[in-house]
């Protein structure tokens, strides 16, 4: 009898250990709403936190062959501290049909279609809060919401991620911190010289300079053992990130 009981009670145990791998999964989503639609032509995903903060609505910006989906991870958390995150699909990307026009020897066309698009997120994003916005973006992603942010100085604070511009002044963009993976070495001197010029010198990773009410505070990090994509689902990125929102 108890032999022919062990493969149910197997079978229960398989299935009970399936439910609590699929709460897990799913329970970080738990606090939020979140919504898929469409902004003028746009593909849009709105993560919003039940019980929101005063602060910027976020807009997030994948990088080359991403998508708004691989930015996931930044816009549950930085939902999760109560702000509202807007994640979109650059054209040519993730569910975006517009192509990207330009190409590697044509940066300025692309820079202004990528630009186009975060001009019209960012109004969507004033419309859905108390008016500020910060940016959050990743490689080429990053370039762009750096690039919008030093010619828009209402945006707050800005989050790059695998940053490879080094266009960038003791106060444009306002705020900015740089995220670059440990093992993007390649990419270590662009961050280094940003807190270098802030620092008046040299620079300490993880030492923020300069004034956040100026709009001059400068801050670089190198999450450990992370390249390009890990960068993405580093928790130093992500507590790095909230923080400096906050």
């Amino acid at each position: 009898m108890h032999k022919r009981r062990l493969p149910i009670f197997i079978a229960v145990l398989s299935v009970l250990a399936m439910l609590l791998a699929l709460f897990q999964l799913f329970q970080p989503l738990a606090p939020l709403a979140i919504t898929n639609t469409q902004v003028g032509g746009i593909p849009l995903s709105v993560y919003a936190p039940r019980e929101s903060r005063t602060g910027p609505v976020i807009v997030i910006a994948h990088g080359f062959a991403g998508s708004r989906q691989l930015m996931g991870q930044f816009a549950v958390s930085l939902a999760r501290a109560g702000y509202t995150t807007l994640a979109f699909d650059f054209p040519g990307h993730g569910q975006n049909t517009t192509p990207l026009g330009g190409d590697m020897l044509d940066q300025a066309r692309r820079g202004q279609q990528l630009a186009a698009a975060l001009d019209v997120i960012v109004a969507e994003a004033r419309g859905r809060g108390n008016g500020q916005v910060g940016l959050l973006g990743h490689s080429m992603g990053s370039n762009a919401v750096t690039s919008y942010a030093q010619a828009d100085l209402r945006i707050a604070a800005t989050v790059a991620v695998s940053l490879g511009s080094e266009d960038v002044t003791l106060s444009r963009p306002r705020n900015l911190l740089v995220l670059t993976g440990a093992l993007e070495a390649g990419l270590h001197p662009t961050a280094q010289g940003i807190i270098d010029q802030a620092a008046g010198g040299v620079g300490t990773l993880a030492v923020t300079y300069g004034s956040f009410e100026e709009g001059t505070a400068r801050r670089a990090v190198f999450p450990a053992a992370v390249e390009h994509i890990g960068v993405l689902f580093s928790p130093t990125s992500l507590d790095e990130s909230v923080r400096w929102f906050d």
